[in-house]
């Protein structure tokens, strides 16, 4: 199957997010390559706050633009897609955390307080390091003195 024959333009460059939505819509794989570069950092950073392994964290973002991208024909343009993309991340974070729960029994209590952290700070909108510090503060306060 060949890609779509890309709209030449003049210049990408001042196009606004809703315009690279619709083009990587319409299957312009460069445009959903533009949408990744605006949103994969702060998606990198969100995964980061509930995630330690580094792997782990690029691994959850690029499963977030898979999904995206099989989606994207569905995205509603209104939206907002950074909240969109966030979500689906908060979903792959938290199946991460389950995965890595059966794995591990020892860490159940951090994982649902972890978890449990994500959905508030999802619900508030916070997004900066002093909560992710506080966050953890208070996840190993609730494990207790037995062996970590």
């Amino acid at each position: 199957m060949q890609a779509p024959e890309r709209e030449q333009l003049p210049s990408d460059e001042g196009l606004e997010e809703a315009d690279w939505i619709r083009r990587a819509q319409k299957g312009e794989h460069e445009a959903f390559g533009q949408i990744v570069r605006i949103h994969q950092a702060r998606l990198r950073a969100f995964a980061a706050r509930y995630v330690t392994s580094s792997d782990d964290v690029y691994d959850i973002v690029q499963d977030v633009f898979v999904d995206a991208f099989r989606h994207i024909g569905k995205f509603d343009i209104e939206r907002d897609m950074g909240k969109w993309l966030r979500g689906i991340c908060k979903n792959r974070v938290m199946n991460h955390i389950r995965k890595r729960t059966r794995r591990n029994e020892a860490t159940t209590a951090l994982a649902e307080a972890l978890e449990e952290r994500l959905l508030n700070d999802t619900m508030m909108g916070y997004d900066n390091s002093l909560e992710r510090l506080e966050a953890i503060r208070s996840c190993i306060k609730k494990l207790g003195t037995k062996p970590r």
